[in-house]
């Protein structure tokens, strides 16, 4: 009854997406990993039966919205993701967030909590027992954002956004919990052909006290990251109206580790490319189709003479297909 009452009081919409995506390297695996994997070397270090996947991804994201102060709209928002692996079920995971946005003459402001309840990043050795046991590294991700959304006339948007994060790791990998701070700043114009860019620093610093103190069994995974991006966007009508959009990312990643028997972290600076360019075009009223293809790669060095490109650096595309429906 209370739901029922709501809806009949609120303005409200709703979106679902469902997506199909190939990834041809699920665990970001090097191409020496991968050459391992495939020749069947050390295979304790690969408990899977595939590097690659199919995932369906499902979305439902509702806004409820009304008027409390003084006309200005106010709108909360719930939504969920799944994504299911159809060969390795244990990457798969969920999403799940809620937010409310309040409008303001001339900006709005946005609050929202995200959690990703149990995410696997991938299988390492297991530092609490023997060295052929590799586990899954496993962790639950929190994050508390805020946005302030403003307008300069009717064709600039600004974004300014902070995110205050939590990583949380099951017990066996506790020693890489961190917390993290991020700060971002997006511009966006909207005319015949649209332009974004926009720029980003992450904060993140390990929880464990030790791997501070230059404990050698706790490796330190504290990092500074700075990521600008960039993205056109323009519409074309062929058979049906299109709209097409190109967007790269440029991340540095650089660890602050002051222990140089931490070899996997000190003096390591990781760079990391992502370009994508994305289709959309409506097929029903209320129904878009969306086809998107990325490529993404990572390459590291170190300050320590050890060959950290063998294992560190990777390649990996997706290629998605999906609906869009919203009311």
């Amino acid at each position: 009854m209370i739901v029922l009452f709501i809806f009949s009081l609120w303005d409200y919409s709703y979106n679902i997406t469902a997506d199909f995506i190939y990834d041809n390297n699920i665990f970001n695996y090097s191409e020496k990993d991968l050459n391992e994997f495939l020749e069947y070397q050390s295979p304790y270090r690969f408990p899977f039966e595939t590097y690659d996947d199919l995932i369906t991804a499902m979305g439902l994201n509702l806004l409820l919205r009304n008027n409390f102060f003084e006309k200005k709209t106010t709108t909360f928002n719930l939504g969920i993701n799944l994504r299911r692996y159809w060969v390795n079920n244990e990457k798969s995971y969920q999403k799940i967030y809620f937010g409310i946005r309040q409008s303001f003459t001339g900006f709005a402001v946005k609050i929202w909590y995200r959690l990703i309840p149990d995410y696997l990043i991938r299988y390492y050795q297991n530092p609490k027992n023997e060295e052929r046991e590799y586990i899954g590294c496993r962790l639950r991700y929190h994050t508390i954002n805020g946005k302030i959304t403003s307008r300069i006339g009717r064709s600039i948007k600004i974004d300014l956004l902070y995110k205050r994060g939590w990583d949380d790791y099951i017990q066996e990998f506790n020693q890489y919990d961190a917390n993290y701070h991020t700060f971002s700043f997006n511009l966006g114009t909207k005319k015949a052909v649209e332009f974004e860019c926009g720029y980003e620093f992450k904060l993140s610093r390990t929880d464990n006290i030790n791997s501070l103190s230059g404990n050698t069994d706790h490796p330190d995974v504290s990092y500074d990251l700075h990521k600008i991006g960039c993205a056109i966007r323009c519409r074309k009508r062929l058979i049906l109206p299109l709209n097409f959009k190109i967007s790269y990312k440029f991340i540095f990643k650089k660890f602050s580790s002051d222990n140089p028997i931490d070899s996997l972290h000190f003096g390591r600076q990781d760079i990391t490319q992502q370009a994508s360019i994305t289709a959309k075009t409506r097929i029903f009223p209320g129904m878009n189709l969306n086809i998107d293809y990325g490529y993404q790669w990572r390459r590291s060095s170190s300050t320590i003479p050890i060959d950290i490109e063998s294992f560190k650096n990777y390649n990996k595309y997706k290629f998605k297909i999906g609906l869009f429906i919203y009311h």
